[in-house]
């Protein structure tokens, strides 16, 4: 996506041939502030501006800016007509003598003959980078306030070029330096680049025999067919590949299928397709045509596949000849050449991911002839044995668990991989393979496990937990014995998908300035307490934030300038970009605003828009700062939701009363959230499993950052339901453990009689929220005196309750009312959950 921002291009061309300019830089973060010195001196000069009419000053860091800026300012006033050059007025920064202006040439002649007359403008450059501590909140409002006064007290611009980065890597790309060694670079194709083959290196096994032609290599031939296939037409321009290839070539394990996908995934990154995973095997089975190999190249780990029966149009398609889906490209073939390759049908093959012994390690024996799939498949007979097949089966359906068991039995699985469907015919093919298979055995070779010829041959596949050169060097030897060398390689499984793109779901948070929009995003994402708030300025324009929610769910938040300028903006010129691909929308009112009828008119507008370009999004309602409201707040809220659903038209709208200063903010975001993850309601099952499994009264699941609340075992009300409304206290609750514990309620029996509707546990329909709240609290003490945040156990009279990691992105608080189960129990029951 194009960014939003940036200057529109002035009206007419600039002439800076008779401006001063003074840049004024701190000298914290070197690298970065000379890059930005650098560009701002060349971009002066291509504006006009000469050399000797630019005058550079340095201060030690970004907090002495504002008052260099000024004295540059009063010093260039008082020495015009006059030949001092010290316009920092005789102030010293941390050097023994005052450092002399400096003119960006840097020649003496120049700077003797410098202009006198007083500046027309101070840039100021400086880089603030967020570290661990607020330091980096206060330096950065200070300078800016600091630096906008100036210019207002002087009447001469000040240039506000100080970076305020969240890390090292947002400083080097805005100062243009990249990412680092990390970075990669893609030219996309311009109109005006001819276009030209990818310059391909390759290392490793295959080295000396692969073609580096782009149009003839199997990897960018398939990259190809997946831009083609999704309307691109060409390689980017200056594209240089390199490959560094670690599996040998016709060995029997599976180097086709991984240049299969590794092409697929060239040209899923190439052109920034996003496929999904399904529609990325799509693909690589187009080329492939069996889904064993290329699907655990794909997603890795232990899988088995299949490939579906397709209806009559989709087999077809997926029937086409190889010669058409990568056609070989003739020397004279020209740009227009194979643009229109067959697209694969969707949803050609399915897998599933077994289990698997973390112990169990492979031993790939590894002959040093080929033996191509082909020839392999020549000497397999058309017609099989019911009984062999029967044999094999059976072996089968007991290997796929006998694999995932712990310890691993070697009696199980030696018995379980043999095999009577290809071993025997394949045997004339592969001297020594009998002799192998047959003498390497569990009882000969402690802690193998089972032996197998890999895919097509010739390397054999030894599964193994210890004994691993013991099994290799016997290997070797029989072999030796039929005058064969081989090498060998200790493997273990690859159970993660290395290249999993998080799921990314766009929030637009909108509303007027002032409204409290930045404040609770600073209070909920950045773990800001509610008292810092007040420091934070008003958005200007969007700000983007990629905030990470349970590992692979980004949250892209867009917090959109509620000035009119803005909103005018988002509404006419930008309201394509704002309002496409929307996942939430979440419209913040003030409760006491003062323009009523000006905020439902921008939001109608909003709504409208949102309907045109994402019409399938969520919409929430924040009616925030309830804390100020002296009436009965429900009747306030309950007039205020009635306004809002007026104004919404049939657009389904949830509304919540929110508060920086009580628990009502959670309970808002908790259930927002709860929308944009894919799986909450296996969650529940999950925890209500859990909950019956330990006999707790509930089990609740919070994200680890925010904690806001995921799942829980027992269905919380819908926000969409028509329940009464729950509005923040008059003043915010204590943070302290009574109200923790009254959020729990007392213990009844759980033989009492009860009705359907009666809550045994007296349980406050505010937990939640005021959990989530309350420990947010306590981890910012924690953090005060020093400390980190890990577990909380209680164990009274009433109930125990415990809150402790579950994964590495989330936290679980098991309630527990029967007192026979302590908090030990619970413990052990969230290590085993876990």
């Amino acid at each position: 996506m194009s960014s939003i921002k940036g200057p529109a291009p002035p009206p007419t061309k600039l002439d800076g041939s008779p401006l001063r300019v003074a840049i004024v830089h701190s000298r914290w973060n070197k690298e970065v502030i000379d890059a930005l010195v650098a560009g701002t001196i060349s971009k002066l000069k291509e504006q006009g501006v000469k050399e000797h009419n630019i005058i550079v000053q340095s201060v030690p860091g970004s907090f002495e800016l504002p008052l260099a800026c000024s004295k540059v300012i009063s010093g260039s006033h008082v020495q015009a007509g006059a030949t001092a050059t010290d316009l920092l007025g005789g102030l010293s920064f941390g050097t023994s003598t005052p450092r002399p202006a400096t003119p960006a040439g840097g020649s003496s002649a120049m700077f003797a003959n410098m202009p006198s007359q007083p500046f027309d403008a101070v840039i100021a450059i400086g880089v603030l980078i967020k570290g661990s501590t607020m330091h980096f909140e206060y330096i950065c409002e200070s300078v800016s306030h600091a630096l906008m006064r100036v210019q207002l007290d002087t009447g001469v611009p000040v240039i506000f070029g100080v970076l305020t980065a969240l890390t090292d890597d947002q400083a080097l790309e805005r100062a243009g330096l990249g990412r680092g060694a990390n970075k990669v670079t893609i030219t996309p194709p311009s109109s005006s680049s001819p276009p030209s083959p990818p310059a391909i290196t390759y290392s490793g096994e295959g080295s000396d025999e692969v073609p580096l032609d782009a149009y003839k290599n199997l990897t960018t031939r398939v990259a190809l067919y997946v831009l083609r296939c999704n309307g691109i037409s060409q390689f980017p321009a200056n594209l240089a590949i390199h490959a560094d290839n670690e599996i040998p070539f016709g060995r029997g394990l599976g180097s086709s299928g991984a240049a299969v996908i590794a092409g697929v995934l060239l040209g899923n990154e190439l052109g920034q397709l996003n496929l999904p995973l399904g529609r990325m095997l799509d693909f690589a089975l187009m080329v492939e045509r069996h889904p064993d190999n290329v699907t655990a190249a794909l997603v890795g780990g232990f899988v088995g596949s299949y490939l579906r029966e397709l209806d009559s149009v989709a087999t077809e398609a997926a029937s086409v000849p190889l010669s058409e889906v990568l056609p070989e490209y003739p020397p004279d073939a020209g740009e227009e050449w194979g643009l229109n390759p067959p697209q694969p049908p969707f949803g050609i093959g399915h897998y599933v991911r077994f289990g698997w012994a973390k112990s169990i390690k492979a031993v790939a024996i590894i002959p040093r002839f080929e033996l191509s799939t082909a020839k392999a498949r020549e000497v397999l007979p058309l017609v099989y044995s019911r009984k062999d097949l029967v044999f094999n089966l059976q072996r089968l359906a007991v290997l796929t668990t006998a694999l995932a068991q712990e310890p691993p039995d070697p009696e199980l699985i030696y018995e379980a991989m043999k095999d009577r469907i290809h071993q025997p015919y394949r045997k004339a093919l592969i001297p020594g393979l009998p002799e192998v298979t047959s003498r390497i055995t569990p009882a000969s070779h402690p802690g193998l496990l089972g032996i197998c010829l890999s895919g097509a041959g010739p390397t054999i596949l030894a599964l193994a937990t210890t004994g691993f050169e013991a099994i290799a060097e016997d290997a070797r030897k029989i072999f030796r014995e039929k005058g064969i060398e081989v090498d060998w390689k200790l493997l273990e499984i690859a159970g993660v998908l290395f290249f999993k793109s998080p799921m990314k779901k766009k929030v637009l948070l909108m509303g007027a300035s002032g409204s409290g929009k930045t404040s609770m995003r600073s209070l909920i994402f950045s773990n800001n307490p509610a008292s810092l708030t007040s420091r934070l300025g008003a958005t200007i324009d969007v700000e983007q934030n990629h905030v990470r929610f349970l590992g692979d769910l980004i949250l892209n938040l867009w917090d959109c300038g509620g000035q009119d300028a803005f909103m005018d903006s988002y509404l006419s010129t930008q309201q394509s970009t704002i309002f496409q691909h929307v996942g939430v929308l979440i419209y913040v009112f003030e409760v006491e605003s003062r323009s009523v009828v000006r905020d439902l008119e921008y939001y109608a507008e909003c709504l409208y828009a949102l309907k045109k370009y994402s019409p399938e999004a969520a919409v929430f309602l924040l009616v925030h700062k309830m804390d100020l409201v002296r009436a009965p707040k429900e009747a306030v809220l309950e007039k205020k939701t009635v306004e809002l659903k007026q104004a919404s038209g049939d657009t389904e709208i949830t509304v919540f009363g929110t508060s920086i200063y009580d628990e009502s903010l959670y309970k808002a975001w908790s259930s927002i959230v709860h929308t944009l993850i894919p799986n909450a309601s296996v969650l529940t099952r999950h925890l209500t499993k859990l909950a019956d499994a330990c006999s707790a009264t509930e089990v609740i699941l919070f994200e680890r950052t925010t904690f806001l609340v995921i799942a829980t075992s027992s269905h919380p009300p819908s926000p969409s339901a028509p329940t009464p409304l729950e509005l923040p206290p008059s003043s915010p609750p204590p943070a302290s453990t009574p109200s923790t514990l009254s959020s729990f309620g007392t213990h009844t029996s759980r033989l009492s009689a009860k009705t359907d509707d009666e809550d045994p546990h007296k349980l406050n329909p505010t937990r939640y929220e005021r959990t989530s709240e309350l420990i947010k609290a306590f981890k910012h003490s924690c953090a005060r005196v020093r400390d980190e945040f890990h577990a909380l156990e209680m164990e009274l009279a009433d109930f125990t309750a415990v809150l402790d990691e579950l994964t590495k992105n989330t936290y679980v608080l098991i309630v527990v009312h029967d007192p026979t189960i302590g908090k030990s129990m619970c413990i052990y029951i969230i290590r085993v959950g876990s």
